[in-house]
């Protein structure tokens, strides 16, 4: 039996340019001060934001132990689009794709993440619950001081 392919998409107003918000998601010393849902905090990152560069990124659990994600970047077309696969080290079955479309919005930034390839609905909901708290803390970023 085959499984089905998933696919989550989550739409966010954001408080900045969508230069600064490409600038967030592309930029490791910014990446490192908002990329973890919490209870998780953002620890090491590395981002060789090219296509064909990779990125890593440690989020760290209150209990001590790091999820670590990784991946590739496929596109970047700044400051609209950016496309990266995406698996957890610990979790390989989560190799999949992100693509996160920017666009101005009344004053702000409308971004879409389109998270494609997930491998099965418990896995769609564990990262719809993830990017959903990497969102709100990328928002709570763009609007404090930078």
């Amino acid at each position: 039996m085959d499984t089905p392919v998933t696919c989550l998409e989550l739409i966010r107003i954001l408080p900045a340019t969508p230069e600064e918000v490409f600038a967030a998601w592309t930029r490791p010393e910014l990446l490192g001060r908002w990329f973890a849902p919490p209870p998780l905090v953002p620890g090491r990152v590395s981002a060789d934001a090219r296509a064909g560069g990779r990125f890593q990124v440690e989020m760290l659990r209150p209990q001590g132990k790091a999820a670590v994600v990784g991946g590739e970047y496929e596109e970047l077309r700044p400051p609209e689009r950016l496309v990266f696969t995406w698996e957890f080290e610990e979790m390989p079955e989560t190799r999949s794709r992100v693509t996160v479309l920017l666009r101005s919005s009344g004053g702000g930034t409308q971004l879409t993440l389109r998270h494609e390839r997930l491998p099965d609905a418990r896995q769609l909901a564990r990262h719809r619950e993830g990017w959903e708290g990497c969102l709100a803390a990328l928002e709570t970023f763009l609007g404090g001081d930078r």
